[in-house]
């Protein structure tokens, strides 16, 4: 029952509830929970850039750069106060690769006996 309610709620909700999970059922370091979760929390809105916001291209020359552009909605008018390029969108897949290991390492950690 535990699964069904975790992956019906966001994805914020989600990691405390790991956290949560972890610091209850496991004797992994608290401080290693707390900064896998931090991790895990500043991925999470980075995707989010990604996944909710448009990606435009400037064509000059021979030379194409594209960018995702993080548009906020203020009172009538658009702000767009980050954007991430190439170079961001592959650091933060690294990023989220090297935390998905720490997760599994400290997964199977938590179950030796």
């Amino acid at each position: 029952m535990l699964a069904i309610d975790a992956i019906s709620q966001p994805f914020a909700m989600r990691i405390q509830l790991l956290r949560k999970l972890l610091k209850a059922r496991s004797k992994i370091d608290n401080n290693e929970i707390d900064s896998l979760c931090k991790e895990l929390d500043e991925l999470r809105l980075k995707r989010n850039i990604v996944a909710h916001n448009p990606v435009v291209a400037d064509a000059s020359g021979d030379n194409t750069n594209c960018k995702i552009l993080a548009i906020r909605y203020k009172e009538g008018r658009v702000d767009i106060p980050n954007e991430l390029c190439e170079d961001d969108v592959n650091a933060l897949v690294g990023r989220s690769s090297l935390a998905m290991v720490r997760l599994i390492k400290l997964i199977l950690e938590s179950t030796k006996t």
